[in-house]
């Protein structure tokens, strides 16, 4: 269940009210950071920018003013093939997390309302709790952006609430599910 310590935003949610200008921007920076912090989201990054530093560090390793640098570091030019440039870990996962500002904007940009799962039926969540799609393109390698003015978002924030986001204005703020 969604759980933000000092925002009401969890008890207007389960009372139906509407948002405060604050919860909302609870709910907005929640959103955005489910949508950032998963791994494969951090391990994509890491991978390109590891991509990005090693293809650098093969450019500066055919510079002789390179092999003079690392050799004054007591670095022996034989060596220096031996090695490959990675993204630090911690670096990755800090950029991802500066990232949620893009997510937080459009999804403030966007119109929300938040269902309700019919009687005995719940919504589930798994690894990636915020996802989207363009409801009856096709599939492509090129998948939807947020920007994307088709697009739906789907977060299930418990197991008897999901919020969907698009880029239309929602009708209502609470709705009832349909299966």
């Amino acid at each position: 269940a969604l759980r933000i310590p000092g925002t009401s935003l969890t008890q207007a949610i389960r009372m139906q009210r509407p948002l405060t200008a604050s919860e909302w921007a609870a709910f907005f920076a929640f959103a955005g950071l489910m949508l950032v912090r998963v791994p494969r989201f951090i391990s994509t990054f890491d991978d390109f920018a590891s991509e990005v530093l090693d293809a650098s560090y093969q450019i500066l390793s055919q510079s002789e003013a390179f092999f003079k640098g690392c050799e004054a570091r007591g670095v022996p030019r034989e060596m220096l093939g031996q090695f490959k440039a990675r993204a630090d870990r911690g670096f990755s996962l800090s950029v991802c997390l500066e990232s949620m500002q893009t997510p937080m904007r459009l999804f403030s940009e966007m119109g929300w309302v938040f269902l309700k799962a019919p009687p005995n039926e719940n919504f589930i969540t798994g690894d990636n709790p915020v996802s989207y799609c363009a409801p009856g393109r096709p599939k492509s390698i090129y998948p939807p952006g947020l920007a994307d003015q088709d697009i739906e978002i789907a977060f299930p924030i418990s197991r008897g609430t999901c919020a969907v986001g698009a880029w239309k204005t929602a009708s209502l703020l609470y709705d009832s599910a349909t299966t």
